[in-house]
Protein backbone atom coordinates (compact mmCIF):
# COMPACT_ATOMS: atom_id res chain seq x y z
CA UNK A 1 0.00 0.00 0.00
CA UNK A 2 1.78 3.28 -1.13
CA UNK A 3 1.25 7.11 0.32
CA UNK A 4 1.78 9.25 -2.73
CA UNK A 5 1.48 13.10 -3.14
CA UNK A 6 0.34 14.88 -6.31
CA UNK A 7 1.16 18.56 -7.52
CA UNK A 8 0.13 20.74 -9.98
CA UNK A 9 1.73 24.11 -9.56
CA UNK A 10 0.31 25.07 -6.01
CA UNK A 11 -1.92 22.64 -5.36
CA UNK A 12 -0.87 19.37 -4.08
CA UNK A 13 -3.19 16.19 -2.84
CA UNK A 14 -2.30 13.85 -0.33
CA UNK A 15 -3.35 10.27 -1.05
CA UNK A 16 -2.73 7.94 2.14
CA UNK A 17 -3.58 3.67 2.13
CA UNK A 18 -7.22 3.28 2.86
CA UNK A 19 -7.77 6.99 2.57
CA UNK A 20 -8.29 8.04 -1.37
CA UNK A 21 -4.54 7.16 -2.23
CA UNK A 22 -5.81 5.17 -5.49
CA UNK A 23 -8.39 8.10 -7.01
CA UNK A 24 -6.05 10.27 -6.15
CA UNK A 25 -3.61 9.01 -8.59
CA UNK A 26 -5.79 8.87 -10.95
CA UNK A 27 -6.26 12.71 -10.55
CA UNK A 28 -2.56 12.79 -12.01
CA UNK A 29 -3.44 10.14 -14.66
CA UNK A 30 -6.29 11.56 -16.12
CA UNK A 31 -5.39 15.34 -15.81
CA UNK A 32 -2.57 16.74 -17.60
CA UNK A 33 0.38 18.88 -15.68
CA UNK A 34 0.40 16.88 -12.54
CA UNK A 35 3.56 15.12 -11.12
CA UNK A 36 3.24 12.09 -8.64
CA UNK A 37 5.65 11.41 -5.80
CA UNK A 38 5.68 7.95 -3.74
CA UNK A 39 6.72 9.03 -0.46
CA UNK A 40 5.91 5.97 2.44
CA UNK A 41 7.91 8.46 4.20
CA UNK A 42 11.08 6.81 3.39
CA UNK A 43 14.48 9.70 4.18
CA UNK A 44 15.25 11.65 1.59
CA UNK A 45 12.07 11.31 -0.27
CA UNK A 46 11.74 15.37 -0.20
CA UNK A 47 15.50 16.10 -0.46
CA UNK A 48 14.77 18.19 -3.78
CA UNK A 49 12.05 19.84 -2.32
CA UNK A 50 9.84 18.71 -4.62
CA UNK A 51 6.90 19.56 -1.47
CA UNK A 52 8.32 23.15 -0.30
CA UNK A 53 6.66 23.55 3.25
CA UNK A 54 7.86 26.98 3.50
CA UNK A 55 5.78 27.86 0.09
CA UNK A 56 3.41 30.44 1.38
CA UNK A 57 1.85 30.41 -2.27
CA UNK A 58 1.64 26.23 -1.83
CA UNK A 59 -1.59 24.79 -0.52
CA UNK A 60 -1.80 21.11 0.33
CA UNK A 61 -5.56 19.36 0.18
CA UNK A 62 -5.47 16.32 2.40
CA UNK A 63 -8.73 14.07 2.52
CA UNK A 64 -9.70 12.47 6.13
CA UNK A 65 -11.95 9.41 6.12
CA UNK A 66 -14.03 8.18 8.37
CA UNK A 67 -12.06 5.91 10.95
CA UNK A 68 -14.18 2.77 11.00
CA UNK A 69 -14.89 2.49 7.50
CA UNK A 70 -11.24 3.36 6.67
CA UNK A 71 -10.43 0.35 9.46
CA UNK A 72 -12.84 -1.94 7.58
CA UNK A 73 -11.31 -1.31 4.69
CA UNK A 74 -8.12 -2.70 5.94
CA UNK A 75 -9.53 -5.28 7.34
CA UNK A 76 -10.58 -6.36 3.54
CA UNK A 77 -7.60 -5.78 2.68
CA UNK A 78 -5.35 -8.25 5.43
CA UNK A 79 -8.32 -10.77 5.23
CA UNK A 80 -6.79 -11.12 1.83
CA UNK A 81 -3.78 -13.24 3.71
CA UNK A 82 -5.93 -16.35 4.55
CA UNK A 83 -7.80 -18.85 3.09
CA UNK A 84 -9.70 -21.68 3.04
CA UNK A 85 -9.79 -22.78 7.02
CA UNK A 86 -7.62 -20.46 8.30
CA UNK A 87 -9.59 -17.52 6.56
CA UNK A 88 -12.56 -19.16 8.75
CA UNK A 89 -10.58 -19.22 11.73
CA UNK A 90 -9.67 -15.44 11.41
CA UNK A 91 -13.05 -14.22 10.36
CA UNK A 92 -14.19 -15.96 13.47
CA UNK A 93 -11.99 -14.32 15.41
CA UNK A 94 -12.63 -11.39 14.21
CA UNK A 95 -16.42 -11.35 14.98
CA UNK A 96 -15.32 -12.49 18.02
CA UNK A 97 -12.48 -9.78 19.47
CA UNK A 98 -12.95 -6.61 16.74
CA UNK A 99 -10.74 -5.65 14.65
CA UNK A 100 -7.65 -3.31 15.62
CA UNK A 101 -6.67 -0.73 12.61
CA UNK A 102 -3.05 -1.09 12.34
CA UNK A 103 -1.35 1.56 13.78
CA UNK A 104 0.67 2.19 10.39
CA UNK A 105 -2.17 3.79 8.93
CA UNK A 106 -2.30 6.71 11.52
CA UNK A 107 -3.32 9.31 10.04
CA UNK A 108 -0.57 11.06 12.20
CA UNK A 109 2.36 8.78 11.25
CA UNK A 110 3.57 10.76 7.88
CA UNK A 111 5.81 13.59 7.05
CA UNK A 112 2.98 16.10 6.13
CA UNK A 113 0.74 15.61 9.12
CA UNK A 114 3.78 15.60 11.57
CA UNK A 115 4.94 18.72 9.90
CA UNK A 116 1.46 19.76 10.37
CA UNK A 117 1.47 19.07 14.28
CA UNK A 118 5.15 20.94 15.09
CA UNK A 119 5.39 24.21 13.00
CA UNK A 120 2.00 24.83 11.63
CA UNK A 121 -0.85 24.04 14.44
CA UNK A 122 0.80 26.17 16.82
CA UNK A 123 2.26 28.99 15.34
CA UNK A 124 -0.43 31.68 14.52
CA UNK A 125 1.81 33.79 12.73
CA UNK A 126 3.11 30.56 10.33
CA UNK A 127 3.65 32.35 6.53
CA UNK A 128 4.50 28.89 4.96
CA UNK A 129 2.24 26.69 2.92
CA UNK A 130 -1.71 26.07 3.94
CA UNK A 131 -2.86 22.61 4.77
CA UNK A 132 -6.95 22.16 4.09
CA UNK A 133 -8.10 18.88 5.59
CA UNK A 134 -11.71 18.09 4.44
CA UNK A 135 -14.03 14.64 4.09
CA UNK A 136 -12.75 12.51 1.66
CA UNK A 137 -16.24 11.71 0.63
CA UNK A 138 -16.39 15.14 -0.89
CA UNK A 139 -13.16 14.56 -3.28
CA UNK A 140 -15.32 13.55 -6.58
CA UNK A 141 -18.37 15.94 -5.89
CA UNK A 142 -17.05 19.17 -4.53
CA UNK A 143 -13.10 19.83 -4.28
CA UNK A 144 -12.56 20.66 -8.51
CA UNK A 145 -14.77 23.64 -8.22
CA UNK A 146 -13.68 24.63 -4.35
CA UNK A 147 -9.97 24.87 -6.26
CA UNK A 148 -11.12 26.18 -9.38
CA UNK A 149 -9.81 23.48 -12.11
CA UNK A 150 -11.42 21.81 -14.56
CA UNK A 151 -10.23 18.60 -13.34
CA UNK A 152 -11.53 14.94 -13.71
CA UNK A 153 -11.82 13.36 -10.24
CA UNK A 154 -12.89 9.96 -10.89
CA UNK A 155 -14.87 7.78 -7.96
CA UNK A 156 -12.49 4.76 -8.09
CA UNK A 157 -13.17 2.40 -5.51
CA UNK A 158 -10.92 -0.63 -5.82
CA UNK A 159 -12.67 -2.63 -3.37
CA UNK A 160 -15.77 -2.68 -5.05
CA UNK A 161 -13.86 -4.66 -8.10
CA UNK A 162 -12.14 -7.09 -6.16
CA UNK A 163 -13.74 -10.43 -6.48
CA UNK A 164 -11.54 -12.10 -3.16
CA UNK A 165 -12.95 -8.93 -0.79
CA UNK A 166 -16.42 -9.18 -1.87
CA UNK A 167 -15.91 -13.14 -1.43
CA UNK A 168 -14.76 -12.24 1.75
CA UNK A 169 -17.37 -9.70 2.91
CA UNK A 170 -20.17 -12.56 2.06
CA UNK A 171 -17.94 -15.14 4.50
CA UNK A 172 -17.99 -12.13 7.30
CA UNK A 173 -22.06 -11.88 6.64
CA UNK A 174 -22.62 -15.77 6.20
CA UNK A 175 -20.76 -16.40 10.11
CA UNK A 176 -22.16 -13.34 11.96
CA UNK A 177 -25.68 -13.97 12.19
CA UNK A 178 -26.19 -12.64 8.74
CA UNK A 179 -24.97 -9.19 10.11
CA UNK A 180 -23.37 -7.21 7.12
CA UNK A 181 -19.67 -6.71 7.00
CA UNK A 182 -20.28 -2.88 8.07
CA UNK A 183 -21.80 -4.26 11.42
CA UNK A 184 -18.00 -5.80 12.04
CA UNK A 185 -16.56 -4.23 15.59
CA UNK A 186 -13.36 -2.37 14.63
CA UNK A 187 -11.20 -0.69 17.33
CA UNK A 188 -9.55 2.69 16.45
CA UNK A 189 -7.02 5.11 18.51
CA UNK A 190 -9.11 7.15 20.79
CA UNK A 191 -6.34 9.47 20.82
CA UNK A 192 -6.32 9.79 17.03
CA UNK A 193 -10.50 10.53 17.53
CA UNK A 194 -9.74 13.02 19.17
CA UNK A 195 -7.12 14.76 17.52
CA UNK A 196 -9.18 14.34 14.00
CA UNK A 197 -12.17 15.72 15.89
CA UNK A 198 -10.31 19.15 16.79
CA UNK A 199 -9.11 19.41 13.51
CA UNK A 200 -12.52 18.50 12.05
CA UNK A 201 -13.63 22.32 14.32
CA UNK A 202 -10.76 24.18 13.43
CA UNK A 203 -9.83 26.82 10.75
CA UNK A 204 -7.93 24.20 9.26
CA UNK A 205 -10.96 21.95 8.19
CA UNK A 206 -13.05 22.81 5.04
CA UNK A 207 -16.40 22.63 5.38
CA UNK A 208 -18.26 21.81 1.63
Amino acid sequence: MSSRIIKKDKIVFVGLPKNGSQAIKQIALRNDGFEIREFVNKPGWNDDKFLDFYDEDLTIFFPIRNSHTRARSELLETSKNYSGEDLISHIKNTISNGFTLNPRLSYFKNDIMLFFLKNILPNEKWKGCKIKFFDLKKLTTHIPEYIGLDIEIPYYNVASKDIKKEEIKKEFYRLNDEKPFEKVLVNTSELEESLLTGIKKSKFWIHL
